[in-house]
């Protein structure tokens, strides 16, 4: 069946076998859906895998984690949105159901659209759209609080990184905006600082224990004293190694990727 151009508007044959395509006269890449033709952009990474690494561990120390992560999975997919041109500026809105919640957090970024080309994507997940457009402007327009004009409608496949890693013996996920790097996360590890002052609480209370004890059951002054000094270096070694910071180290990014 003949189709029109979004952007030039010549007939193009379609047959249904795929949703995305391209003009055969203004090479404009094309999605195909039951809402209507619209123009198929996608915004190339703004960085390699091999640069997640240092990307999570520095956003942890501004966090005031001291502990290197170990990166466990680097995942760069294409996510569809749907980008609404309206009278106040780009807005972006997922345009199939996120596997995260922080997907939703993603805005547009400086990064320039590009026509979609599937032979740039690196071996890159591209998924496909699921949520249609109308939809979309709905949930845009609740979001807003009211009306929002829409000027035009064009769907963006989006790069997203999604990351495991570990931290302590707890594991965390992440995202991170494929383009700018700007992390997203609903869950930090536990804070440091309580930690800590539940270990040196515990430890306190056992270097009181373990001192009234030796004091009050002993009589021999010699046995006290090598009793009292064998349990002064044990908790200072046990104290010392909660405060020193663990040296984990860091996966190759360049052969996992």
């Amino acid at each position: 069946m003949p189709i029109k151009c979004t952007r030039c508007g010549a007939e193009i044959r379609f047959t249904g076998e795929d949703r995305f395509i391209e003009c055969p006269y203004c090479k404009t890449a094309l999605y195909i859906h039951v809402e209507g033709n619209t123009v198929h952009y996608m915004m190339k990474p703004g960085f390699g895998v091999n640069l997640v690494s240092p990307m999570v561990e520095k956003w942890l120390k501004g966090c005031d984690y001291s502990a290197r992560p170990r990166i466990m999975k680097v995942k760069f997919s294409y996510f569809p949105f749907w980008i609404f041109n309206t009278a106040s500026g780009r807005r972006m809105m997922p345009a199939a159901d996120v596997p995260m919640r922080e997907y939703s957090d993603i805005s547009p970024s400086a990064g320039k659209m590009l026509q979609f080309d599937e032979g740039t994507v690196h071996g890159a997940q591209v998924i496909d759209p699921s949520v249609y457009a109308s939809a979309a402007c709905d949930r845009l327009k609740a979001r807003c609080g009211g009306e929002v004009e829409i000027v035009e409608q064009n769907l963006l496949h989006f790069p997203v990184c999604t990351v495991e890693y570990m931290y302590g013996e707890r594991s965390f996920e992440l995202i991170l905006d494929g383009v700018s790097g700007e992390i997203h996360s609903s869950e930090l590890p536990p804070p440091e600082a309580e930690s800590r002052t539940r270990k040196f609480a515990l430890l306190a209370a056992a270097g009181f224990g373990m001192f009234f004890t030796i004091n009050s059951f002993l009589e021999s002054v010699p046995a006290i004293f090598a009793l009292d000094l064998l349990a002064g270096v044990l908790l200072y070694h046990y104290g010392k190694s909660m405060v020193e910071i663990p040296n984990t180290d860091h996966v190759d990014m360049k052969r996992r990727g």
